[in-house]
């Protein structure tokens, strides 16, 4: 069962805050999928053994703990948009985690050409990656405080914990529904054109490669009496058709849309099994698909219930044990003196 394999990785690796967490594949149809635990492996993946499976932030909490590697992950391949400036300063606090105060004796001009930060990353940017972490600013950080402060700034950028799929709509335009604790986002490019809240959704459904979302929008409708004023609500259901590139697609975004409804949205409390099931007004009728996890409400009281005594001062909390080196390069042949970073110190 993939719940086996799920309790192996995360006593593997540590891992406390698991509810969090998923470990992704990749269909034959090119299509990420999430390893459903209460499933046989073998009934989700029908090609191998071996298997390959990633193992991803699932839901991101407004208030992230352990997603660091991640999101580094995620802007260094593009996958997470993140604007040069933010990137420049993001990537100087990975450093400062790993390697501490940026020492000029020891780390040469070259040094941040060894790693990979992000797509447009260039000579420009590794100079200015180093005058940012040899600033006094993040001098002194331990590995925890440094962590803590790119959650911070990482979490401010616009596209953070959404989960993105392409969609066409029916104006046979391109669009991509992104997937949120808010809700469900409309993007055109990358600019956001709509937010459907999750309690606005009424219904979501898919046949084929259509997805249905049906939304209510409340009206205030205004009444003058002789001596008060009356306020009358109304609601109005809008219809929004989208197509995918496939079945598939449509339905495994339809199963992550119902898994964050329910994460995000409900606050069932109860005894999480595997035959739990939690149930949610979006579900498709005749579906035997359930979220079976805890929901972040849950999660997160467990987890308080849980936790263990820390130092409220960053500064005095070891990194984890199982954190693994960032992958290196061959540094790049040409680039200006390390003195020339320097000098605006």
């Amino acid at each position: 069962m993939g719940q086996e394999l799920y309790q192996r990785v995360f006593a593997h690796i540590g891992l406390i805050e698991r509810d969090y967490f998923g470990l992704q594949f990749i269909d034959h149809m090119q299509v990420r999928q999430w390893l459903d635990p209460a499933k046989r492996i073998r009934k989700q993946l029908p090609f191998g053994p071996p298997y390959n499976f990633r193992l991803r932030v699932k839901f991101f909490s407004n208030d992230p703990i352990f997603i660091f590697v991640q999101l580094r992950q995620d802007i260094q391949s593009g996958f997470l948009d993140c604007p040069p400036e933010v990137a420049i300063y993001l990537a100087a606090l990975g450093l400062q985690s790993e390697f501490g105060d940026f020492n000029p004796h020891t780390y040469s001009s070259t040094f941040a050409s060894e790693f990979r930060f992000h797509p447009l990353q260039n000579e420009q940017m590794e100079l200015a990656i180093l005058r940012q972490w040899a600033d006094k600013q993040l001098e002194g950080m331990n590995p925890c405080r440094a962590e803590a402060s790119f959650l911070d700034k990482a979490r401010k950028l616009p596209l953070y914990g959404v989960d993105l799929h392409n969609v066409q709509g029916r104006d046979g335009c391109e669009y991509r529904l992104g997937l949120s604790p808010q809700g469900m986002l409309v993007l055109d490019g990358r600019q956001k054109i709509g937010l459907f809240l999750w309690e606005k959704v009424q219904r979501l459904d898919f046949r084929g490669r259509r997805l249905t979302l049906v939304v209510e929008e409340e009206i205030q409708n205004s009444k003058n009496s002789q001596e008060q004023q009356q306020q009358q609500q109304l609601v109005h259901l809008h219809t929004f058709i989208f197509q995918t590139n496939s079945s598939r697609a449509a339905k495994n975004l339809w199963k992550c849309a119902i898994e964050f409804h329910t994460f995000f949205r409900l606050k069932f409390i109860g005894n999480n099994g595997m035959n739990r099931k939690i149930f949610s007004p979006l579900f498709r009728l005749g579906s035997t698909f359930r979220y079976r996890g805890r929901t972040e409400y849950e999660a997160i009281n467990k987890n308080n219930e849980l936790q263990y005594q820390q130092p409220k001062n960053l500064n005095l909390i070891e990194r984890p044990p199982f954190r693994r080196p960032s992958r290196r390069y061959p540094p790049r042949q040409q680039q200006q003196k390390k003195e020339e970073i320097l000098k605006s110190q």
